[in-house]
């Protein structure tokens, strides 16, 4: 079934889906309408947040209603999280009026996700022109019951920033300990309570996405595993693109593994979806023999 399609006005661009505590179903979409490439002037540029619901387990579906970010272009849809007490997270990046730099905050939901609130604090990176700045931010809730939100930027690191009181909230944003080029990380809390990171580690260039590693904590300070899901090499023709492994989403499959999709290839053509499935033992091995027959 088709629940939601583009038109010669939009494109339908990233989304997210999550299941809530109550068994419906929202899914998260953007509607991109095109972006002020001279300017960065998010009064030219379009890409508004929807979303939908179901509560017959995904048989039918509401029709897109605008999420109240106050922002007309929000940067891709990554994160979405119902954390203990039954709060929704929704983080987002947001396009600004300051040299095309983008910026963070949060809307959350105590009614599962019918009426929503915006956090007061808009957490920054720096930066400036096209593809700045603080976006496509990803949360996950700790053991201690703190909110941890990891940050794209173009500093070398995944930011981050922790809330204190479910999401209303947040620290200013630092660089994480999570070396990153300028692309997203996505994190995913188990229903053992560790946290696993997905994203990519190469630094060697800005847009440096040929390695996608998993990584685990229990408090975004410590981490363990740093094993490598997938990647790609350098086109043999100089003239061809880089082929990259990027953008991960993440669930936890009934049996417990981590179920990451992700995008391999091109962006203008030959990409492809790609899942893997990892083992959460698997993250944490040390010593590893392979048979090769």
């Amino acid at each position: 079934q088709t629940i939601v399609q583009g038109t010669r006005e939009y494109s339908v661009l990233s989304h997210v889906a999550l299941q809530l505590k109550s068994g419906d179903l929202i899914h998260i979409h953007v509607r991109f309408g095109g972006y002020d490439h001279i300017g960065h002037d998010p009064e030219k540029s379009s890409n508004p947040c929807f979303i939908q619901r179901s509560s017959d387990g995904g048989k039918s579906w509401s029709d897109s209603a605008v999420l109240p970010t106050a922002e007309r272009y929000i940067s891709d849809v990554l994160s979405i999280t119902q954390i203990s007490t039954g709060r929704v997270i929704y983080p987002f990046g947001f396009l600004s009026s300051e040299r095309g730099r983008f910026k963070v905050s949060v809307l959350y939901s105590d009614d599962e996700a019918r009426t929503w609130k915006r956090s007061p604090h808009v957490l920054e990176v720096g930066g400036k022109g096209f593809e700045s700045g603080a976006a496509e931010p990803s949360v996950v809730e700790l053991s201690d019951r703190r909110l941890w939100m990891l940050i794209r930027a173009q500093s070398g690191f995944l930011w981050e920033s922790f809330s204190d009181d479910q999401g209303r909230t947040w620290e200013e944003a630092r660089p994480s300990r999570l070396p990153s080029s300028n692309a997203p990380g996505t994190a995913l809390r188990l229903s053992s309570g560790k946290v696993v990171v997905v994203w990519n580690n190469h630094v060697d260039s800005a847009y440096a996405r040929q390695s996608l590693v998993i990584a685990s904590t229990e408090d975004g300070r410590t981490f363990s595993g740093f094993r490598e899901i997938d990647h790609t090499n350098f086109a043999e023709n100089p003239n061809e693109p880089v082929p990259h492994v990027t953008y991960p989403s993440l669930a936890e499959a009934p049996d417990g593994d981590v179920l990451v999709s992700y995008n391999q290839g091109f962006w203008l053509r030959h990409n492809r979806a790609k899942v893997a499935r990892v083992a959460p033992s698997w993250i944490d091995i040390r010593h590893e023999v392979e048979d090769f027959r």
